[in-house]
């Protein structure tokens, strides 16, 4: 959160998504991914 917050806006409900799948070993799946700058998370754009 500290590392993005200012550079992307992340808020608080995506670091709390990026974390979950980050913890489960999961892919996120979002239209967004400007939302999800993280390198350490799976991110799928869905089309």
């Amino acid at each position: 959160m500290r590392k993005f917050h200012k550079s992307h806006a992340l808020n608080i409900g995506d670091a709390v998504i990026a974390a979950a799948a980050k913890e489960k070993g999961m892919k996120l799946v979002s239209r967004n991914i400007k939302h999800y700058p993280m390198r350490d998370v799976d991110i799928v754009k869905p089309y």
